[in-house]
This record gives C-alpha cells, structure tokens and sequence, in this order.
C-alpha cells in the first residue's frame, strides 16, 4: 500500500507541474496509447494451506447485474468437492461460497481429466448457475477395481447436476440432471458438464455432458443435452447429439435466437486404429472430424455437420462462445497442423496450435481456420485455449502456452498464459499477450503427470477488461505436487488504479516513464524523488524481462 500511495502522489504532482505519467514498459508511448491494455498481477484464489493440495479445473464467469466474478473448481486431494469462489472487487480478493453438492455425491473429481468439473455461468438477470458432476465416495471403498484419481471404475454411478443461486453463490439450491446407472461404464459414468441458458427466455437452461469411458472400444460414449423449461428446476431425459458416432463432452451455448450449440470430438469407435496393437485405441487409421451440432427446437432435435476435419489422434472438445448482438457463433480449440498425427503424438512430438473457426449464420456455415498464437509451428505446444465475447463484440481468447520450453516433452517445462483478441469477428486477431506474471513448472502438480487433470483457461469479458482464470503450480514443491487456482485480468481503460494494481509487487512492476513539459529541473527532480521513494527505493525493476514477454 505504501507503494501505491507513493506513486498516486506523485502521480498528482506530474499532473500539477503538466506532465504525464505513463505506466507500461519500454519507451513512452504517444499521447494517444495511453489506453493501451494492462495486464493485473495475478491474484490466488484459492487458500487452502494443505501442502498436498490440488486445486484444478477452475472456469470463471461474470454477474452482468452487478459485475462480480464467480470462480468454479475442484481439489482433487482434499474434499473432492466442486466449490464457488466469489470476488467484489474484480478480482482483487476472493471468498469462498456457499456449497451446493447433494449427500452423498460429494466427489466432484474422480476421474476428471481432461473435461470440466464445474461450469459457472449467469442469466441476462444475474442468476448463477454451476453444471457439475459428482459420484458418492463410499463406492470407492466398495469398488472390485483399484482406486485412482483417474481411471473409471464402472460400478460407481455419476450423476450430472445444476446448482442455482439467486445471490451470486452465496446460497445454493441444487436440481439433478441426469443420473448415472450402475451395471457399465456406458451407462454409469457421467462426465464433464457444461452449462447454458437462454439469453431472452431464461426459463430454458441446458447442460450437456458425456456419458460413457473413453477407454471402451465396444461402445461410443454418448454426448447428450439436457433441457429445462422451467428455469433449471426439473429437466427433461437427455438427447444423445452426436448421431451414435463415438464422441466426448460437448460444448453448449445459446445465441440470441435460442438455437442451441454444441461441439465436440468425435472418437471413431468401430474405425480401424492407427496401431492396433494398443491395448487402449486412442487414434485412428483416418482423422476423426469436430463435429457442430445445433437445435432450434430447445434441445430435442439436432443438426449436425463437420467443423473441422479433426486429427488422427483425438484431443478436446472445443470451446463455443456467442456475441448476443450478430448472432456469430465462434469456436476455438487446440489441435495439430497436420491431421496424420498419431506417430508424432505417440513418440512426444505432439505441437499444438491455437485454431478458431466463426460462423455469421448462425452455425449453418463456417469460415476459414485461423490460427490465433503468434508462433504457428514452431515446435511449441499451444494448449487449452478458453472463449469470451465482450459486450461490444470484442473476442477473447487465452490458453496455456510453452513457448517458453521449446520442444518439451508432454506436460514437462514451463507454461504460461497466453491471450489475444479480435474486434472484427474473427478476420484479424491481436498480437499474443503475455498474462501470467511467472511461468508455471509443468513439473509439478495436478495439470501434469500427477493426475493429468486440465481444461480451458477460465475467461470472462466486459467491454473494459477481461479475467482470467488458471491453475497454477506456483506454490507447489516435487514432494507435494500442490496447485492452487491463480486469477488476474487486462484492462483496455488505463487508469492509475489499473497501473498501480498492475506492480503489485517489485518483481512484477512496470517502469515509470515521465514525458509531457518540463516546468524546471528542480521540479523534475522532486518529482522523480517521489516516485523513487513511493517504489522502495531507486533499485533495479527485475520484471522489466517478464513484462516484455522473455521467460
């Protein structure tokens, strides 16, 4: 605090003697850049002192009525629970929220890599709701197969769930959406929930989830949608979207329409595999497309087509998101720049890039592929990638990057988060910033190889600002494995708050450039004293590298 009063006063006397205080790195920018955008110091989350820790999955979204950022994600070692974080600031503070987990399905994380846990998202009125998943951890202790976080244990039913809050997660009430049968996996387990409700009639609200274990060829796992009327209180029998094929988890939005969209990977069970000789077929002899689906009938039929040819070798479903004022569908995903994959991935080779696709008809046809990091192909993983639209049609887009690792093998080496946007629907998109303010060790924790649990980046958009949400390996040690969920945003406003909270500390503070008409060297001098002296002293500013986006 002392630093920020500090630079506000002497900010004040600048403005005094007519000079100009610009915060941001490198060289003054003209007058007119000051409204360039600032990152934030990113802010943890999570508090959870347990040093075995492993708070994963985290998605972030918005309260259109009154701007507070909601949090939803789960600790894998701890309660095992899905829970809210709340923030009233903009993410500068966070708290936890009320529960909403039904006894005895209290286990929200078993089994839950590689799809969402917990899917936050509000109604045009500033209703929360959270799609989640969860099974009863006294089965585990039934179970004939052995415990892991993350195989799938075919005895222990999953039922899928939507909590409501009418005060932004302070209270829940909890409504079930679908529940899992015991006697398959194809039945029993129900996973990765993702939720969405009409943005005119609020009453219709959707959670689409996959029902299924991957690692069964005999059988396709089933993407199904289920629908309310009724503003989430009771939902009609799932539909299956995916036309029998094997899939994964779809992806839901709703445009302004009320057509429904969906997205997900198709799986090929039943195709030929790439080597048959493995004893879980996870690649095709043939690329298995991106399929879109969507329905103008609140759920119950569906129209499907290929979005993308897809890989050999299958990786996540992609992200959807809607601008409720054209009605342009946007998806983005990660994938390979060459669809014949299956040896590069299996011998770790695997490099991914940043895709996104538009639709401006409303999901009828879609526009050319795109490719949003900066560095395509160049032997770095690009990874995750999370969706927002802004108010005013600006897209938002951040992933998990390595490129500060190049050529790492699997989860191993550093990761960041990376961000772009485009104001022109997708054509051109932004030169990738930086977010992170420390690189993450792949190494360690939950993202990685201790459990392999990892999702999109959390993101949320206003016209002024975009938050960010991640899980982080920050606090974590190799004995430990501990990850907390870390959250930070960029602001399109520049303002001496926004810079101020921007150097939170002195490794991760900006240089102060002063420009404008000197009034006399004496004045000058005074003013850079104060500055100095508000920092801490006259030091050097270590995160001059990191703001410039050098590892």
């Amino acid at each position: 605090m002392r630093r920020m009063r500090g630079f506000g006063a002497a900010a004040g006397l600048l403005s005094a003697a007519g000079l100009v205080l610009i915060a941001g790195p490198g060289p003054a920018p003209a007058a007119q850049q000051l409204a360039q955008p600032v990152v934030t110091g990113a802010v943890q989350v999570t508090d959870n002192p347990n040093p075995v820790r492993a708070h994963m999955l985290p998605q972030i979204a918005r309260n259109p009525k009154n701007g507070e950022l909601v949090v939803a994600e789960a600790d894998a070692r701890g309660t095992r629970e899905c829970v809210v974080h709340i923030s009233s600031n903009e993410g500068h503070t966070w708290f936890t929220g009320g529960g909403f987990m039904v006894r005895p399905f209290t286990d929200c994380s078993i089994g839950a890599e590689f799809g969402p846990v917990a899917m936050p998202f509000f109604d045009r009125n500033g209703i929360l709701y959270v799609a989640f998943s969860a099974n009863d951890p006294a089965k585990l202790l039934d179970s004939t197969r052995p415990v892991s976080t993350t195989d799938v244990r075919e005895d222990i039913p999953r039922n899928a769930y939507l909590a409501k809050s009418t005060d932004g997660g302070r209270t829940f009430t909890t409504a079930l959406v679908h529940a899992g049968k015991e006697g398959s996996t194809q039945t029993a387990y129900v996973d990765a929930p993702t939720g969405a409700v009409d943005p005119i009639d609020v009453r219709n609200v959707y959670v689409a989830f996959a029902v299924g274990d991957w690692s069964n060829e005999k059988d396709a796992i089933r993407s199904m949608v289920s629908a309310s009327t009724d503003g989430g209180k009771t939902f009609a029998p799932p539909v299956e979207v995916n036309g029998g094929a094997g899939a994964d988890y779809p992806w839901i939005v709703v445009d302004k329409a009320g057509t429904v969209h969906t997205a997900f990977f198709t799986r090929g069970v039943g195709q030929p595999a790439a080597d048959p000789t493995q004893t879980r077929i996870n690649g095709r002899a043939q690329p298995t497309p991106i399929v879109h689906a969507r329905s103008t009938d609140h759920g119950k039929t569906w129209v499907r087509q290929n979005l993308d040819p897809g890989n050999q070798r299958i990786y996540r479903t992609p992200a959807l998101a809607t601008d409720l004022n054209t009605g342009a569908i946007y998806s983005v995903w990660h994938g390979y720049p060459d669809p014949m994959n299956f040896t590069a991935n299996s011998q770790g080779k695997d490099r991914t890039d940043i895709y996104f696709r538009a639709s401006l008809d409303g999901g009828k046809t879609w526009g050319d592929r795109i490719v949003i990091n900066d560095d395509p192909q160049s032997g770095v993983n690009h990874e995750s990638p999370g969706i927002s639209v802004a108010p005013n049609g600006r897209i938002d887009v951040a992933w998990y990057d390595y490129r500060f690792t190049p050529r790492a093998v699997g989860n191993a080496g550093l990761q960041d988060v990376f961000y772009s946007s485009s104001s022109d629907g997708g054509k051109t998109f932004t030169k990738n910033v930086r977010i992170t303010d420390r690189s993450i060790d792949r190494t360690i924790g939950v993202y990685g190889g201790a459990i392999g649990s990892s999702i999109n980046v959390g993101v949320a958009s206003t016209d002024d600002a975009v938050f960010f949400a991640w899980q982080d390996s920050r606090n974590g040690r190799p004995a430990t494995q501990a990850e907390d969920v870390y959250s930070a945003s960029i602001r399109f406003t520049e303002t001496q708050a926004a810079a101020s909270e921007s150097s939170g500390d002195d490794t991760n503070g900006w240089l102060l450039v002063l420009t404008g008409v000197a009034l006399g060297a004496g004045v000058a001098m005074t003013v850079v004293w104060l500055v100095l002296r508000g920092r801490g002293g006259g030091g050097g500013h270590p995160a001059t590298a990191a703001a410039a986006g050098t590892g």
